[in-house]
């Protein structure tokens, strides 16, 4: 297992404008960084929002990794699957769309 040194971004610094709650959204800091949780396996992305010292982010990755099934947490890979669209899907979706 390991990990990147993480990055703090203020959404304050976005030039656009949000649509809704625009100051609750600025007043955000979000934590970046990047691990892999076996040798060999995928690279996630993660972006914490809030700021994140390096000693939970070892310790996040840690409970994390105790439920990761070949180097993917094993919850991120379900919602993964579970939203997945599948080309059956996409031949149900055309035909309502198509009718």
């Amino acid at each position: 297992m390991g990990h990147s040194i993480s990055i703090h971004r203020k959404l304050s610094d976005m030039k656009l404008k949000f649509p809704v709650l625009d100051a609750f959204f600025k007043s955000l800091e979000f934590t970046v960084f990047y691990a892999r949780f076996e040798d060999d396996k995928g690279v996630l992305k993660f972006e914490v929002p809030q700021r994140v010292s390096m000693g939970r982010i070892e310790d996040y990755l840690e409970n994390m990794m105790s439920s990761s099934v070949d180097g993917y947490h094993y919850l991120l890979r379900r919602v993964k699957d579970d939203v997945r669209i599948t080309e059956d899907d996409m031949d149900v979706i055309s035909g309502m769309i198509y009718r």
